[in-house]
């Protein structure tokens, strides 16, 4: 929104200007510039300006600890995942440019609702939940999946969600994996990240962890210590999406029409069977219907 300088008027040509305008047809009110928010109506906050243009400078927020789908190796720093490349396929299709913001699972709210907001968006195995939708908005679903297990490689007491009545799990913060195992009321530890569940998994403080399936085989995939069970799912499914700042419309309007292109037209399978190899068989039960996509705002 510009801002210009306002310059004294005398009441004399003041009141000239008061009677010029009482008698001519009033102009209609100009469509703001694109990219500018639009002005507020009945008391609606405005919409957000686009991030996601040609030449712009987007803030995504990331994951840095979750292999296939959000994983950094610090000493080149180059980064790996479906969301990485979504994130790389989106710019080159869109033009903007990614700029980086690390978040821990527990961090992806706050960067989209705390003043000032540190990112623009966050691509981080992000559920679309209803309870989420009226503080943010949402583009996709781009994945889908539910909620695992992961055991240490000779554990063989759970093979049953009846079994784990009876350990002690481990879920993330912030999570909805840690709001459906406490609903269920299961012995549950909660930590910053899935990253500190597995080392108290391989610490023995705790039996298991549970989370999101693909985030289990991601990281199991580098780790023969560990493994996810692959007939024990549970909840309902996890709709990962792009979060966005409320009232980002335009923004959501324009990625959404871009995942459809992205999951129709063959992108979707490479980058799922390059990141989950081992699920290569199964890719359908982890992609989205086209049908299913959110309406932005609608």
């Amino acid at each position: 929104m510009t801002t210009t300088g306002t310059r004294s008027l005398s009441v004399a040509m003041a009141l000239l200007v008061l009677a010029a305008a009482s008698c001519s047809t009033p102009n209609p009110r100009p469509s703001p510039p694109q990219g500018q928010p639009t002005a507020t109506t009945q008391g609606q906050p405005p919409a957000k300006a686009m991030k996601f243009r040609k030449d712009a400078r987007t803030t995504v927020g990331v994951l840095t600890d979750l292999p296939g789908i959000g994983a950094l190796k610090v000493g080149p720093n180059t980064r790996s995942g479906f969301d990485n490349d979504l994130i790389a396929w989106l710019s080159t299709r869109i033009g903007f440019e990614p700029r980086y913001a690390d978040v821990t699972i527990a961090e992806r709210e706050p960067a989209l609702l705390d003043e000032p907001l540190l990112v623009d968006a966050v691509f981080a195995a992000f559920s679309i939940t209803d309870e989420r939708k009226l503080r943010m908005d949402f583009a996709g679903p781009y994945l889908i999946n539910k909620q695992g297990v992961m055991v240490r490689a000779k554990e063989d007491r759970i093979a049953t969600i009846a079994d784990l009545d009876t350990v002690t799990l481990c879920a993330p913060q912030g999570s909805t994996s840690l709001k459906e195992l406490q609903t269920r009321k299961l012995k549950v530890t909660e930590e910053e990240s899935v990253e500190q569940c597995i080392l108290d998994l391989k610490g023995e403080s705790v039996d298991a962890v549970s989370t999101d399936q693909l985030l289990l085989y991601g990281r199991a995939a580098k780790d023969p210590s560990l493994r996810v069970l692959p007939k024990l799912t549970f909840g309902h499914y996890e709709n990962y999406g792009i979060g966005l700042p409320k009232n980002s419309g335009a923004d959501c309007r324009l990625l959404t029409e871009h995942i459809k292109i992205f999951i129709k037209g063959g992108d979707w399978e490479k980058f799922f069977v390059q990141n989950f190899p081992e699920l290569q068989a199964d890719a359908d039960e982890y992609k989205p219907k086209i049908t299913a996509l959110e309406r932005c705002g609608a």
